[in-house]
Parts: C-alpha cells; structure tokens; sequence
C-alpha cells in the first residue's frame, strides 16, 4: 500500500477475500478488549497482523501506540506459543491457527470479519503496462481468482476435504476455519473496502494515504467476468 501512495505503477483487478480473516485470541483473564491495556500484545511487524491490531484498538478507544506493548513473532505458532508461557496476552491469528488456540486453552475475542465488514484484504494486482500490454492474459488471471472464490464458496464439502488434505487438519478445525473465511469471499472489492484497509495501514505505519482508492483501481475485467459468469 505504501508504493501505491508514493504513485508506484500498481492497479487492484480483483480480491479474494473482502474481510479481515484474523480473530483476536486472548488468555483466558483477558475478558475484553479494555482489559488489554498495558498488557503485550503479539504481532508481526510490519505485517497485516499489526496494521489489524492497532485498527481494532483504536475502534475501542485504547491508545495502539501507548496503551500496549507490541512483541514481535513471525508466524500463527510462536504466538500460540507465547500467549501459553505467558509472554503475551493477546495476538491476532489466522484460521485455523486461531481453533487451535482455542483448543489449547485460549480464548476468540473478536472476529475482525464481524467487525471489518467491507476490507479489501487480499487481491491480484498488475502494473499498467502489463494491463494495457496483455489485456487477454490478464483478465484470464482475473477469471482463474472469481471462478476458484465463487467455487469456494459455493461448493464447502470440496473445499473442507483441499483444507483437511492439504493442511492437514481434522474436520472440525477445518470447518471452523472454512466458517470463519467463507463469508469473506467476495472477489470484487469496492472503494469503500480498499479505503479501509487503506486505514488500516495508514495507523500501522504512522502514515496518510496520499492517493484515493479509485486511483489505483481497474475493475473492468471484474465486473466482464462476473456479467459472463452470471453473478451479481
């Protein structure tokens, strides 16, 4: 986001997941998001687990600069692992890391996707060169991410049975991983859900986005394939 702002050559074509998919887990004391002031929090700097951390605090009123301290951990396991010594109270984790958790003692807070309704969280992105250069090829690109999202979607005893094999989990974690993330799977987004991410990172790096989201935005081959594939 910040190369988009300094006016670097990317354009947004699509997304496949329009809400935040992380959840905040706590320790078992930690009743509410308050009761995490003063407490160690941890994120992954420089990463989405942050930017999403000090979004959610500062919608709840706590200083994300002031009001707690941040560990750095790279990854869903070492801040499971912390939050069991004892290091960290809090940390925002993705499906299914976040049932794990919740297996091993710890406790879902908040799911930021009943919160973040409309963000623009992951996408596909091209320069506009390549967009005017191989225009086929990209809306080919475009078409691959829509059709694997809507299937997604739509079909969740296949995507139950990829996510059990593939990662290899029982049932019930992946189901729960797939609750969490289905409803988050809408592969168009909208100015409103790139402007809020674009919040989001603009307080995780003590910044202010420079350019407006329509600037960076191309949905032309979007809104073709969803018309071709008769989805609103």
């Amino acid at each position: 986001m910040p190369a988009v702002w300094e006016g670097n050559d990317i354009m947004l074509l699509a997304q496949q997941v329009g809400r935040p998919t992380f959840s905040l887990v706590v320790t078992p004391d930690i009743q509410k998001i308050a009761d995490l002031k003063g407490k160690k929090i941890g994120v992954t700097f420089g990463g989405s687990t942050a930017a999403g951390t000090k979004a959610l605090l500062d919608l709840n009123k706590l200083n994300p600069d002031k009001d707690v301290e941040y560990i750095n951990f790279p990854g869903n396991e070492p801040k499971i692992a912390a939050m069991k010594q004892g290091i960290i109270s809090a940390a925002l984790l993705a499906p299914p890391a976040d049932y794990l958790a919740m297996r091993s003692g710890m406790k879902r807070l908040v799911s930021l996707a009943d919160v973040f309704k409309d963000t623009a969280f992951t996408g596909l992105a091209a320069t506009s060169k390549t967009i005017k250069e191989n225009p086929q090829m990209v809306k080919r690109m475009v078409r691959a991410i829509i059709r694997s999202v809507i299937y997604t979607r739509d079909n969740p005893e296949d995507a139950l049975q990829v996510t059990m094999k593939r990662l290899k989990l029982e049932r019930d974690a992946a189901q729960d991983a797939y609750q969490m993330i289905r409803e988050a799977l809408v592969p168009v987004p909208t100015e409103k859900g790139v402007e809020l991410m674009a919040q989001w990172q603009a307080i995780a790096l003590n910044a202010k986005p420079k350019r407006k989201p329509s600037e960076y935005m191309d949905l032309r081959f979007a809104n073709e394939v969803m018309a071709e594939l008769g989805q609103k």
